[in-house]
């Protein structure tokens, strides 16, 4: 098996595709401002009040997520005619709106960035961890790598997953924000075990075109099972050591670390 597969010949022209210079940078420019530039400027600054605008993000990203889901679900398992077992690339199709649709989510991906710039921007230095700047790394990574080799196919059932994952996520963190709602929060844990879930059932599903030939590449499988590998260990970690304490289940008012990107609000 060679080290990666054919080029998707239905993205060649698409802005970015194969273009890992270009992935570097962007990404080591979110890393430098979030790690380096932000930090030095609010060392000695007062943090800012967010509150407002944190509230519009995480309505703005529930409803991306929901539009995305509808449209990604009619164009593949619902309407579209995918397998739920296993679906291969079309790259001789022509119609490419799932693909297209996909491309332009992992644009979201970058917008979601802003979850540790408000971080630092709130002097919430220690929310801007390792992990929560990893995922979001990862987060763009992977469909950046789906452009060039494919990004429709097997791997949009993690997609729709993750984009229920991130509408209750997103719901919860709006929710969070507001005094009044936090004694009907009791399901912070619950949103963890459901971001847990996601990775175990992505990892099997992924895991099928490594064994059954549909006509989906294995190293794109292999690249998913490794970062999600990755994921389900350390929110697991996250999980252990966050609830081990019965009282450590009571809902914050600060949103929830579940996915290592909250929007904490005293």
């Amino acid at each position: 098996m060679q080290l990666l597969p054919m080029r998707d010949p239905r993205t060649m022209s698409w802005f970015g595709a194969g273009d890992w210079i270009l992935l570097i940078y962007i990404l080591g420019l979110y890393v430098g401002i979030v790690k380096v530039i932000l930090p030095k400027y609010m060392a000695k600054r007062k943090e800012f009040d967010l509150l407002g605008y944190i509230r519009c993000y995480n309505l703005l990203l529930v409803a991306i997520n929901a539009v995305f889901a509808y449209k990604i679900a009619r164009r593949s398992y619902f309407g579209g005619g995918y397998s739920w077992f296993c679906q291969g690339l079309d790259l001789g199709g022509k119609d490419t709106t799932l693909l297209q649709l996909n491309y332009l989510y992992m644009f979201v991906r970058i917008f979601e960035f802003s979850d540790t710039v408000f971080f630092v921007l709130r002097k919430k230095f220690n929310q801007a961890t390792f992990l929560n700047i990893s995922h979001h790394c990862i987060a763009v990574g992977l469909p950046w790598y789906g452009v060039a080799y494919g990004i429709d196919g097997q791997i949009c059932l993690m997609v729709l997953f993750n984009m229920v994952v991130h509408v209750i996520m997103y719901s919860y963190y709006f929710l969070a924000s507001f005094q009044s709602m936090v004694p009907y929060l009791g399901w912070k844990k619950h949103l963890t075990k459901l971001q847990i879930l996601q990775f175990a059932v992505v990892l099997v599903h992924m895991s099928i075109p490594i064994y059954h030939d549909c006509g989906y590449p294995p190293q794109n499988s292999i690249l998913v099972i490794s970062m999600y590998a990755y994921f389900l260990v350390m929110f697991t970690k996250f999980y252990g050591s966050t609830y081990s304490d019965a009282k450590k289940s009571l809902p914050e008012t600060n949103g929830s670390i579940a996915r290592a990107n909250t929007h904490k609000i005293k």
